[in-house]
């Protein structure tokens, strides 16, 4: 299993050009601030709202409709995960 995961680890890091050297150019660009960068929030502010949408309350209790589409969130979660209705 070492062998396997190292094996992936140096694919990987040849196939995406050493990307780990930019890991923290990538910290101080999300957690920057400043008039140069524009926009309403900070670039972190966008990236943890990002997440929260794809990994939190975007995948709870989701339910498929008649028409077969998705649907889902915070509000299916209290309905019926909770019973709570307002």
């Amino acid at each position: 299993m070492l062998i396997f995961l190292l094996g992936t680890h140096l694919y990987l890091t040849f196939k995406t050009r050493f990307i780990q050297k930019k890991i923290f150019l990538g910290i101080k660009l999300s957690a920057k601030h400043g008039k140069e960068c524009g926009g309403d929030i900070s670039s972190f502010g966008s990236l943890a709202i990002a997440m929260a949408a794809t990994v939190g309350a975007g995948n709870i209790n989701r339910v498929k409709t008649k028409k077969g589409t998705m649907l889902g969130g915070a509000m299916y979660a209290l309905e019926r995960g909770l019973n709570l209705k307002f």
